[in-house]
């Protein structure tokens, strides 16, 4: 038999997942009031329309990317 507490995560979510969601959303405020990412998850590069750039994987927000000395550079953009 299951006791309260587990109930409860099933219906609610788990602890973790709470914490990420909400470590999503602090990362994505941060991103617009301080105009950066603070986690620094980033993509391979991606080249298109003549830029290149790498895209944090937790809030989506790109940079630039330097192919001749292969390093991010530049201010975060929506």
């Amino acid at each position: 038999m299951q006791n309260a507490a587990t109930i409860n995560q099933h219906r609610t979510g788990s602890p973790a997942g709470r914490l990420n969601s909400l470590g999503g959303a602090v990362a994505q405020i941060a991103g617009i009031f301080l105009g950066g990412c603070w986690r620094h998850q980033m993509s391979r590069p991606f080249t298109r329309d003549g830029r290149t750039y790498r895209i944090c994987l937790s809030c989506g927000m790109s940079r630039d990317f330097d192919t001749a000395m292969w390093k991010t550079f530049g201010p975060y953009q929506r």
